[in-house]
């Protein structure tokens, strides 16, 4: 069984990176910790073909998910997008759970 990019987030503590599809870059830039951020069941279905697609590194920093990039462009921007919190939080809420990692780091 391939290794897939929804694994790769549950065993991956820290990522600071790019994700490509198809060699295709995305924006912006996304960060992940897998201690704090977990997608939501609504965020799994919105993303399900990022999460079940094969992945490669294409060097230390960005991570490249074997996908059609006509097809599936749109979604991998909305995913860094919406990872960057570029999406309206209530919106971000239903993808996303960030326990109280956000609301002990932040200050004002």
């Amino acid at each position: 069984m391939a290794d897939t990019f929804g694994n790769w987030l549950e065993r991956t503590e820290y990522f600071d990176g790019e994700l490509a599809i198809d060699n295709c870059y995305m924006e912006p830039s996304f960060v992940w910790n897998s201690e704090y951020t977990k997608i939501k069941d609504e965020g799994k279905r919105l993303f399900q073909a990022l999460i079940d697609a094969e992945y490669e590194f294409i060097n230390n920093n960005t991570i490249n998910l074997k996908l059609d990039g006509a097809k599936y462009f749109e979604l991998g921007e909305l995913f860094g997008l919406a990872l960057a919190g570029y999406i309206a939080d209530s919106m971000y809420n239903r993808l996303f759970d960030t326990g109280e990692y956000l609301e002990e780091d932040v200050c004002f």
